[in-house]
């Protein structure tokens, strides 16, 4: 987890609901996911189906995950190696795909939070010709704090 809140009590719905709270369903309804979890947002996305949820998800899976023998996978691809720059592909890619969307939700306990958001910033102020224009954006932590009372 980062800080004192853990990734593991994130779940999908948790992002579907803060997401409602920032843009307009009907009129946008493309949920991106950037998560190093594949097992994790599978299983989420599996959950969803049998919710009467208005959202589509998309998510890029990640290159780290296509060995599951993790430890073996880190000696075979090293950070130098082919696996390194897989990874460091589909970092880039993720943040591509969403520079231009209309609402960010994440764990701002997390680097790679900050990151996507603050490129997001300048993509949006880039498109109305400004230094930077953040869109709205919801921190899960605020979710999970309000609903486990901490």
């Amino acid at each position: 987890g980062c800080g004192s809140i853990p990734f593991q009590m994130i779940h999908l719905a948790n992002i579907t609901k803060a997401a409602s709270t920032l843009v307009d369903v009907n009129e946008v309804n493309n949920l991106i996911v950037v998560t190093d979890d594949d097992e994790w947002i599978l299983n989420e996305m599996e959950q969803l189906k049998h919710e009467d949820s208005p959202w589509r998800v998309n998510v890029l899976l990640s290159p780290w995950n296509q060995d599951r023998n993790f430890t073996l996978a880190k000696e075979r691809w090293s950070s130098y190696g082919r696996m390194g720059l897989q990874a460091g592909v589909h970092f880039l890619s993720s943040m591509e795909v969403v520079r231009n969307c209309e609402g960010f939700v994440g764990h701002f306990g997390s680097a790679a939070t900050h990151i996507f958001y603050v490129n997001m910033c300048h993509q949006h102020g880039v498109n109305r010709q400004r230094m930077a224009v953040c869109p709205p954006f919801f921190d899960l932590r605020n979710t999970i704090l309000l609903n486990h009372g901490g």
